[in-house]
């Protein structure tokens, strides 16, 4: 288990946050309230020298990601290097820097991903974008809800960097990652739930069939528009009148 400690007051997107990357991760994570400590510990919010001081007494290892009131998908943005893809980073990249922390990760632009150094005798990582805003704000659909509608009452849609690459699982694996550094420069075990049944490496997911792939098509106008007929005997115009209307706007 580790801990996160929120040092701001956004705990509905955290939670959210935490249940999403523990099916993502296998990481149990869970808000910490009080009683036993894990040795690491994520920050989200304040990630001021002195919030992290106050941390660095009670835990060996510190990841911190800071809180951006405001924040925004890049048009152009940032890109860090995977193992198979250059990955963008869906988030506003910030401009921190910190006495005694070093660019630990950097992206491709040139600046600092992660920072990292101690905090007293805590080892700590500090992201310099918000990767949990960010996330939750994918997850959420609120960029679509900002994004404004087309014609037919459907939103827009999102940005595509949004569209074009799996961002959450990319800021996901971020932080998994750094997760899993610490406690191996820490020398501790971390245990994590597999994501398939007996830890097979990946799992087949069958769907349903689709078996209309065009519904109006004059045949199937016919049909609807003659099936609806019956209700002017019992005289409830509603039924003609929707079809009449959806025939119509597939026609538009």
């Amino acid at each position: 288990m580790i801990d996160l400690i929120i040092t701001h007051p956004a705990e509905g997107p955290a939670s959210l946050f935490t249940r999403n990357f523990r099916v993502h991760s296998g990481i149990p994570i869970g808000l910490y309230n009080e009683g036993a400590r894990s040795p690491v510990v994520l920050v989200y919010g304040d990630v001021s020298v002195s919030a992290l001081t106050e941390l660095g007494k009670h835990y060996s290892a510190i990841i911190a990601i800071p809180f951006m009131e405001k924040d925004y998908v890049p048009e152009n943005p940032c890109h860090y290097e995977t193992m198979t893809v250059k990955a963008p980073i869906l988030a506003t990249m910030q401009n921190l820097e910190r006495e005694g922390l070093d660019g630990f990760v950097k992206t491709f632009e040139g600046g600092p991903l992660v920072l990292a150094g101690y905090t007293g005798k805590a080892l700590t990582l500090i992201f310099t974008a918000d990767l949990i805003k960010a996330t939750i704000r994918i997850l959420s659909g609120e960029i679509e809800g900002e994004t404004g509608k087309d014609g037919y009452g459907r939103h827009n849609p999102p940005p595509g960097s949004i569209t074009d690459s799996p961002g959450v699982s990319l800021h996901f694996n971020l932080i998994e990652n750094t997760i899993r550094y610490v406690y191996h420069k820490l020398g501790l075990p971390l245990l994590s739930i597999p994501r398939w049944p007996s830890s097979a490496p990946l799992a087949v997911f069958l769907s349903h069939d689709v078996d209309i792939m065009r519904k109006w098509t004059v045949k199937r106008s016919l049909y609807e528009f003659f099936h609806c007929l019956p209700n002017i005997f019992r005289l409830n115009m509603n039924p003609i009148f929707k079809t009449a209307r959806s025939i119509a706007d597939a026609i538009k």
